[in-house]
């Protein structure tokens, strides 16, 4: 795990992700709230997996600026993800049903 913790709104649309301090990249850059940032939204420029993920959870390259938010240096907040709520209490209910 890269994060030492992560939290959702009450609402479900807001999420924050706390990144681990010690994490570095293999070439020893690293891993924090810039990294993320700049890997999520090159993946939205380039259209290439695993695009799919995001776009699911309504993100896109016009709208990647205002729906994710480096925080601090090691915290990321995505924001405005109705998809996922609906998503989120889909699974709670199918789970509940099959218990």
């Amino acid at each position: 795990m890269y994060q030492t913790k992560f939290k959702f709104r009450q609402d479900g649309k807001t999420w924050t992700f706390h990144i681990r301090k010690s994490v570095n990249f293999a070439n020893g850059d690293p891993l924090n709230a810039d990294a993320v940032v700049y890997s999520v939204e090159r993946v939205l420029q380039l259209k290439k997996s695993p695009v799919w993920l995001f776009e699911s959870l309504g993100l896109n390259s016009d709208n990647m600026n205002e729906m994710v938010k480096k925080i601090d240096d090691y915290t990321v907040q995505m924001n405005r993800l109705p998809r996922l709520m609906s998503q989120q209490r889909q699974t709670c209910r199918y789970t509940r049903e099959r218990s």
